[in-house]
């Protein structure tokens, strides 16, 4: 149950955080965006930990209750939100320059670096055109599901 709170609590408040500011605020600043942006690419990282959830990880979920198949895609996502080009960069850093000791907080400090600039180019996008139908932002997405889904088979879980 820790894993919940280490990880599924910061997607909690983003989402928190995003709509308190969209529903307290009128004049939305590029802040607002950013962190809309932020929200968008969480919620894009859900279908890969839903995938993990029914197909990928079945000695977890399917021996266990089900209650944790529900939350693997919440407890998943930092994971999943970056995707398999974070995966590969802390591999390298892990071998080439930390000699073999990764922690979790390099790992977090590479998704946060990859995820905050995909967030600042869907800002700058969003802010520009005030619609989703855009197509930078759609191709930005599309890139963004397909980082998280070509990584569904790396087990980033403990034990």
């Amino acid at each position: 149950m820790s894993a919940f709170y280490i990880f599924a609590a910061p997607g909690a408040l983003i989402l928190l955080a995003c709509c308190l500011v969209f529903g307290l605020k009128k004049k939305h600043g590029f802040w607002a965006y950013f962190l809309l942006g932020w929200t968008l690419l969480m919620l894009l990282s859900l279908p890969a930990g839903i995938w993990q959830s029914v197909f990928g990880w079945s000695h977890l979920t399917m021996s266990g209750p089900l209650w944790k198949r529900f939350l693997l895609p919440l407890v998943a996502w930092p994971f999943n939100a970056a995707g398999y080009s974070v995966r590969l960069t802390f591999e390298v850093f892990r071998k080439e320059i930390w000699g073999s000791k990764g922690h979790i907080l390099e790992y977090w400090l590479l998704m946060a670096v990859q995820v905050s600039i995909t967030a600042l180019i869907f800002a700058v996008r969003y802010k520009r055109r005030k619609t989703f139908v855009d197509w930078g932002i759609i191709c930005l997405c599309v890139l963004f599901l397909v980082n998280s889904l070509v990584n569904v088979s790396w087990y980033w879980g403990v034990g």
